[in-house]
């Protein structure tokens, strides 16, 4: 599977009007305390996580 890593900001969600399926877009004090965080596509979580739930996973050698 292709994936796209991009960056982004914790006030994406509400530009887009995207929800989150499961667990929680990073907040403002993740991205100040620079948290090793990730936002995972449907497609992606199911990927690399496909008999478990994505959240609290490491996500490795993606690139």
């Amino acid at each position: 599977m292709d994936a796209e890593v991009v960056g982004t900001v914790s006030w994406y969600p509400a530009t887009r009007s995207h929800r989150v399926a499961r667990g929680r877009f990073f907040t403002e004090t993740d991205q100040i305390a620079a948290e090793n965080v990730c936002v995972l596509g449907a497609a992606m979580a199911r990927t690399l996580f496909p008999m478990e739930s994505p959240l609290g996973q490491t996500v490795r050698d993606i690139i």
